[in-house]
């Protein structure tokens, strides 16, 4: 096994000291001394061994593995089950539904050297052309905004020979299938409207009066209704 699983190594190699017999207490194991009763070791198994533990997950399918490959680290404290690690996934894990293969090993440098071999991934351009869209952001409040709908540029590059150096091309959104929006800033509306000449507002009371009304006290006791 590897030399990351010294602790597991020591803390099984402790687990079995307790249950061995010692001089030191007269033939009798350090668990005998401290529980007043034999140990039970039918349920250890070859440290490092292979050991198939059961797919709990639910909603197997008809093909599905039942059992999953693992290795035997030693018995969890605490409890009756077995304590056992899944190199496929670096975890460990801790079952009581588990079938021994104590003749047989895990193969650690084929797991360690077992890597997906993936395809290579790469993007290339379908259509194959040097322009570029460039997308202007909006903001509320701002009076200069003109966000181009459009871009023209010409990218001049030894890498691409089928552009002409003198041609420009135009490139829209193909996400749109409206025309661009034009946006008008603040001092082009300025620049654009004529000012509204204020009148006077004895001159505005006048405009509102009719010609039949009188306009004095005099002229309105004489008139007859």
């Amino acid at each position: 096994m590897p030399a990351r699983f010294w602790g597991e190594a020591v803390r099984h190699a402790v687990y079995l000291l307790n249950r061995l017999p010692t001089k030191a207490l007269g033939d009798r194991t350090p668990f005998e001394a401290w529980m007043g009763r034999k140990p039970h070791l039918a349920h250890l198994r070859v440290f490092g061994c292979v050991a198939y533990v059961k797919n709990t997950t639910p909603h197997l399918k008809k093909l599905d593995d039942r059992s999953s490959p693992m290795v035997y680290l030693g018995v969890e404290e605490g409890c009756k089950a077995h304590r056992l690690f899944d190199p496929m996934h670096g975890k460990l894990q801790v079952s009581r539904d588990v079938v021994f293969q104590e003749n047989s090993e895990w193969t650690w440098t084929a797991s360690a050297n077992h890597e997906e071999n993936l395809p290579e991934f790469m993007v290339e351009d379908a259509l194959d052309t040097d322009e570029v869209i460039v997308v202007a952001d909006i903001e509320a409040g701002t009076e200069d905004v003109a966000p181009p709908a459009t871009a023209m540029v010409h990218m001049t590059g030894a890498s691409s020979p089928s552009t002409s150096s003198s041609s420009t091309h135009t490139t829209t959104s193909p996400d749109s299938h409206e025309g661009p929006v034009r946006f008008r800033s603040i001092a082009d509306i300025y620049a654009n409207t004529e000012e509204v000449v204020g009148i006077d507002e004895e001159e505005n009371e006048v405009m509102l009066m009719m010609s039949e009304e009188p306009t004095c006290y005099q002229e309105a006791a004489t008139e007859a209704c």
